[in-house]
């Protein structure tokens, strides 16, 4: 109740109309949590095979990282038009915008699994 009298004053100061201020943040707020989600199903495995590397600050660090990023790269692909477009309710068929965006991500998950494999190959030598 109060984020949506947030949002109405706010729509009110900043002259945006009411629809696009409610289908922004609820973008946004999807956005969140898909990320979150996500984070999460795609970290599990890293979570269970791979304790030791998790165990490790910087090892948890880049793993997370490398995901987060990935996740921001997919939304950098498919840009701002696409969005823009379904709040203003005109449906676009194209929905990748910038597909270099998301060759980045995939190199980006492919060298955080790399990363993790190897780090964990490195502790299991040391023992």
């Amino acid at each position: 109740m109060v984020v949506y009298l947030g949002l109405e004053l706010s729509s009110h100061l900043f002259d945006i109309p009411r629809s696009e201020i409610l289908s922004w943040t609820g973008i946004i707020f999807l956005a969140y949590v898909l990320e979150k989600a996500l984070k999460y199903i795609l970290l599990m495995p890293f979570k269970i095979y791979l304790k030791e590397v998790r165990s490790h600050h910087l090892g948890r660090s880049v793993q997370e990282m490398g995901f987060s990023l990935s996740y921001i790269s997919v939304w950098l692909a498919v840009g701002f038009t696409p969005i823009n477009g379904f709040v203003q309710g005109n449906h676009s068929g194209q929905i990748i915008t910038y597909p270099i965006f998301l060759k980045i991500a995939l190199v980006l998950i492919l060298s955080t699994i790399l990363f993790s494999i190897l780090w964990w190959m490195s502790l299991r030598i040391k023992k």
